[in-house]
């Protein structure tokens, strides 16, 4: 990996979207289409080369120099990047899914090209440079960077109530990230007193051992209510079914793929391994808002009427799952929870692209409005069929392979203050009822049944549209089929974090 850069792989395609400036690009779509999707394929292939070459063992660190300088030094603050085995998945994850939103956006994005393929490539720098940030504050800066773009993206390019839902997702994040700020200051401002070192690198903060316990506590508390927000963990979900309700298909993939993995990506950084004290304090309780978290959601989905909402909530549901591998104290819950973030990102991205798809054929959501509609797309029901079956963690498919690892890690979580986990857990395998309940209600009432004489003209997907489905199952089944290939990578990562965390 020496001839590879991380700024490359963060900055280019920003620097891709200020191209769109140059005369030839104009107002022509075609164009401006065929340069966003040629410009994420190559990207893709990129951070393809990173997983190829990556080796666990090695340390990779980057910095970005401006003017000869690299952040602010007399701060402490670095422009540093870094990729270990967690950044490397979420990477990868990030430059695929954005690779298929680019593709989905052909028949859904109808004005403002520029502006939209822009804004896209603007996000894709953001969210990798959550994921690769060294530094604390540099991950913040990622952090907020990325509602700008979102923010547009749902408003200007979304249906519905799309303004008012694209405000309400600023300002819980906003809100959230005000916690996140208050946290990481507080966080640097002790680790520097008692180290007698200012820097703001990851791995130079150290508080274990040398500060109380309750304003560890404290300020693991500030860090997490700005990640459960964009986790998100209930009661701060809310804002989550209106963005996704009335955002374009392809910012859904998205936002269900991975902006939801920042936060949990943002725990596992700074809540487990920065701050290892509180959190097996406070873990046993983060169980219990977790399985809170997957049944009322899971409840929430088999209730409501549109379909993008049975996906948006089971996604709520799912983050739970995630947030209950993490909390389990050993090693097979820990790789099952972050083996979760990469199988509920592709289940869902597939999934909202389903919706996406009917949505743009009947124009309505209503689930007790459609039906039928098997007969006249037999492809999408198919293909919504595989994926119905790796959401509800069907074996071989790589949903069961998540799902598995987090309850048996869970169900062998100890704490010693803590008798009642392997009971919450038990109340938690309920989502596999609830998951198998609204997701083959989604296909029964969609797919079968008689077919409304409106809806026989319907025709079936693309080619473009066959395309980003298949390849998206075919990963889920890769992985489904041979699950060591992800594990090995996410294992390594897993074992520094059990050691350095002491869990």
């Amino acid at each position: 990996m020496d001839n590879l850069s991380l700024n490359l792989l963060i900055f280019s395609p920003i620097a891709a979207s200020l191209l769109f400036f140059i005369p030839i690009f104009r107002d022509n779509e075609v164009i401006i289409r065929r340069f966003a999707k040629t410009f994420a394929g190559l990207h893709f292939a990129y951070a393809m080369c990173f997983c190829v070459f990556f080796n666990s063992d090695v340390s990779y660190f980057d910095e970005l120099f401006l003017f000869g300088q690299s952040g602010i030094q007399s701060l402490g603050i670095r422009t540093a990047f870094a990729m270990d085995g967690l950044s490397l998945v979420m990477v990868v994850l990030s430059s695929f899914l954005f690779f298929m939103a680019t593709i989905a956006s052909k028949t859904v994005i109808r004005k403002r090209h520029k502006l939209y393929y822009g804004l896209l490539l603007a996000l894709e720098t953001a969210v990798i440079g959550v994921f690769t940030s060294a530094d604390i504050f540099m991950f913040f800066l990622f952090w907020e960077l990325e509602l700008i773009p979102m923010y547009f993206l749902i408003s200007l390019w979304g249906s519905g109530n799309s303004q008012k839902s694209a405000m309400k997702f600023l300002l819980y994040t906003f809100m959230g990230s005000l916690f996140l700020l208050i946290g990481i200051l507080l966080l640097n401002y002790y680790s520097d007193t008692l180290n007698q070192q200012m820097t703001s690198l990851f791995a130079d903060i150290n508080v274990v051992d040398k500060l109380p316990v309750n304003i560890q506590i404290l300020i693991s508390i500030l860090l997490m209510i700005g990640f459960f927000v964009k986790l998100p963990i209930v009661p701060l979900h809310t804002w989550l079914p209106n963005a996704h309700c009335d955002a374009p298909a392809p910012i859904s993939i998205l936002l269900a793929g991975l902006l939801l993995k920042m936060g949990a990506y943002g725990f596992i950084k700074f809540n487990i391994l920065l701050l290892p004290d509180a959190f097996k304090i406070i873990a046993p309780v983060l169980i219990i808002l977790a399985v809170i978290n997957i049944i009322h959601a899971g409840l929430c989905a088999y209730n409501q009427k549109d379909i993008k909402k049975i996906i948006a909530y089971s996604s709520i549901s799912n983050m739970g799952i995630v947030m209950l591998g993490l909390c389990t104290n050993n090693e097979q819950g820990a790789v099952g929870g972050i083996f979760h973030m990469v199988s509920h990102g592709l289940i869902c991205a597939g999934l909202f692209m389903i919706v996406g798809i009917i949505y743009g054929r009947t124009k309505t959501r209503d689930i007790n409005a459609i039906s039928g509609l098997a007969s006249v797309m037999p492809n999408l029901a198919i293909l919504s069929v595989l994926f119905s079956f790796a959401a509800v963690g069907v074996p071989l498919l790589m949903g069961f392979v998540s799902e598995f690892l987090t309850f048996w890690g869970a169900f062998n979580a100890q704490y010693e203050t803590v008798i009642y986990i392997p009971l919450v857990v038990l109340c938690a395998l309920s989502v596999l009822i609830l998951s198998t309940a609204y997701m083959f209600k989604f296909l029964h009432k969609t797919f079968f049944g008689i077919i409304d004489d409106s809806w026989s003209i319907l025709k079936d997907i693309s080619a473009h549209e066959f395309i980003i489905l298949t390849s998206i199952m075919g990963v889920i089944i890769f992985f489904g089929i041979h699950p060591m290939s992800l594990v090995d990578i996410i294992k390594p990562f897993v074992d520094i974090m059990i050691e350095s965390a002491g869990i």
